[in-house]
């Protein structure tokens, strides 16, 4: 199969993060005006609990998927039976989640008094089996992804204004997210007919069993801390907390997506380079991978925690500001979660050590879930906060000792410590303009921008390896051929 170019493929992922980021800012506003906290609160709940029945059906296939077919993408026989297998693993699983889902419906309360929100979200569940982003990016087909994830987003985002108009409307809402999660799943599964023979006949499944189930267990104990404040919140605290926690937590998860694209791109290269013992050039990626990530996370925090009481209130109104103190206290987790994806996803799992991500995120859920249940009942939404954060800082210490015995890599240079020092020595400008009397969108817009172009101009002056050396030649040496 032809190699694709990362240039393209990170371009076309560079889109669909930035129009992630773009949506939501025209979405979430209205949402939050009209459903307010309690309502908002609901559904949150409801599509995190669904999601923990999600992440049972699709078994970790989303990362094991994704490297083994990057593996064996140049033979097509290998390609259409390794396919064939993870499929109907994903189909088992997938009916095993059903039953389990059903018998919780049956027996929580707290779902019995939303029935039918529940059931609105549950295709979502039933859906998994044919997701396949897994396929898509293995082979490196990024364009296919955008194009469809932005046909189905548009979609949903028309319907948005269209049909949810008041407080009530909450299942609606719910609605929609189903058709923004799942709606181009069906889409995945009749393109792949162009690429792989559907043939469940001669397949060996066992080889696959015990990867899977390790990255399962990886994947569980990651959910368990990305679902669990809000779930926890749901049960200790009630559907208000949920709403407010959601509301400091989306602008984060927007800057995450695109914090991490880089190493989405990347990831399929980097299996290819382990199985061909490319060391020297896996390790260059792992390089601009660092580069590119502390480069944008750093000052992206230093923002989040300055302007977090203007983003909550232009963005949900100031029914939810009591969420800008959980704002400030979580915005870490950008550096933090960006910098443990490049350690467990691009290094450990390429190099088949995916136990050391497990071991890693498994005591980061139990710290997790131990301080959610000491700190949320004191604290609400601030507590949960607070678990995540302490939560994501282990996580990443741990996979930092892990990696060091797997991979000797140079991490502390000067170009990325200068990241941090120019993020912190312009916190003065920030104040500075937060003292010109503006509104709140006009304030951020300018704050923002001055910020960016002062830190990234410096930069480029300086001649940063990553910014001038590998960006900006490399543009310059593509302009010549335009």
């Amino acid at each position: 199969m032809k190699q694709k170019s990362i240039v393209k493929n990170y371009l076309y992922n560079t889109i669909w993060n930035i129009l992630k980021i773009i949506f939501p800012l025209i979405t979430f506003p209205y949402v939050t005006r009209i459903l307010g906290p309690e309502m908002l609160g609901k559904v949150y709940f409801a599509d995190s609990f669904m999601g923990y029945f999600i992440m049972f059906a699709m078994l970790g296939i989303p990362i094991y998927g994704l490297r083994e077919i990057a593996k064996c993408r140049d033979n097509q026989e290998v390609l259409s039976k390794t396919v064939n297998e993870i499929l109907l693993i994903n189909l088992f699983s997938m009916l095993i989640a059903v039953g389990l889902f059903f018998i919780s419906f049956k027996t929580i309360n707290k779902i019995q008094t939303d029935k039918l929100l529940f059931l609105i979200l549950f295709p979502n569940l039933i859906l998994t089996i044919f997701s396949l982003d897994w396929f898509y990016k293995g082979i490196e087909d990024f364009k296919f992804i955008t194009i469809r994830n932005i046909f189905f987003k548009v979609v949903s985002i028309v319907l948005l204004f269209i049909i949810v108009r008041e407080k009530s409307d909450y299942l609606k809402y719910a609605f929609l997210i189903v058709i923004a999660t799942s709606g181009s799943f069906i889409i995945n599964f009749l393109n792949l007919r162009k690429y792989v023979v559907i043939n469940f006949r001669g397949l060996n499944l066992k080889q696959h069993l015990k990867p899977i189930l390790i990255i399962f267990a990886t994947t569980v104990s990651i959910g368990i801390y990305i679902k669990l404040d809000s779930v926890m919140l749901g049960f200790l605290a009630g559907d208000y907390y949920v709403g407010l926690y959601n509301a400091s937590i989306k602008i984060n998860r927007i800057i995450l997506a695109l914090v991490t694209s880089f190493g989405v791109v990347l990831i399929p290269r980097l299996s290819h380079l382990i199985k061909n013992k490319q060391i020297n050039d896996f390790k260059k990626y792992i390089g601009k991978s660092f580069d590119f990530v502390l480069m944008l996370s750093i000052p992206c925090v230093v923002l989040m925690i300055f302007l977090s009481e203007n983003i909550i209130l232009l963005l949900s109104g100031h029914q939810f500001h009591e969420a800008v103190l959980s704002m400030q206290i979580i915005a870490p987790i950008i550096l933090l979660i960006g910098l443990s994806n490049i350690l467990g996803i691009q290094i450990l799992i390429p190099f088949n050590k995916e136990k050391f991500v497990l071991y890693s995120v498994s005591i980061g859920a139990i710290i997790n879930f131990s301080l959610n249940l000491f700190l949320i009942p004191l604290y609400q939404h601030n507590g949960a906060a607070i678990a995540t954060l302490i939560a994501e800082f282990a996580v990443t210490i741990i996979q930092f000792i892990f990696v060091s015995h797997v991979l000797k890599f140079k991490f502390l240079k000067m170009n990325r410590l200068i990241y941090l020092f120019l993020a912190i020595v312009l916190i003065p400008l920030i104040l500075l303009i937060k003292q010109i009397n503006m509104s709140l969108t006009l304030g951020m817009f300018i704050t923002g921008t001055v910020y960016f172009v002062i830190y990234f101009l410096i930069l480029y002056l300086t001649k940063d390896e990553f910014l001038y050396k590998t960006v900006f030649n490399k543009f310059i040496r593509r302009m010549k051929y335009v």
